[in-house]
């Protein structure tokens, strides 16, 4: 599997997780996306790239433990990802 393949995949299965459960802090989305693949630092770097184009948004103030969610645009990737 090629490095874009196996980002793909990790996106994937972040928006996936966000999609089916809704809201959820970041340390569970970590926990959850672990039993698929990947290691933190993997998750952590896809991670920011999705909140960067726009995919998943923070439901509250930076720094604070507030529930992330897929965004509308992340339901578009998604789609295209699957």
């Amino acid at each position: 599997m090629s490095h874009r393949e196996e980002q793909d995949r990790l996106a994937r299965i972040i928006l996936s997780c966000l999609q089916k459960r809704g809201r959820i802090c970041r340390t569970d989305l970590l926990k959850l996306t672990m039993q698929e693949c990947g290691t933190p630092r993997k998750f952590d770097s896809i991670f920011q790239y999705l909140k960067r184009c726009g995919w998943v948004e923070k439901l509250g103030p930076p720094k604070s433990r507030a529930p992330y969610q897929i965004t509308e645009k992340g339901r578009k990737i998604l789609e295209l990802l699957k």
